[in-house]
């Protein structure tokens, strides 16, 4: 159980953590480490989850073009 707490913390974190990064620049780098450390994930669900937890408004199809690509 404490294993699944973790993940899903860490999981948390990835979505949350880039989006407070300060400065556009810097902040959109951060997105792009998040998706590329998203993509290594082996669950699709996970990897989608956190790009929407980015955000929200992307569309399904975009996200999962993100994540396959």
């Amino acid at each position: 159980m404490a294993d699944v707490e973790s993940a899903s913390e860490e999981i948390l974190q990835l979505m949350v953590l880039p989006l407070s990064i300060k400065g556009k620049r810097n902040k959109q780098e951060g997105i792009l480490r998040a998706v590329e450390l998203a993509k290594r994930l082996p669950d699709q669900q996970q990897k989608i989850d956190i790009l929407a937890g980015m955000d929200p408004l992307l569309w399904k199809k975009r996200l999962l073009y993100l994540v396959c690509s």
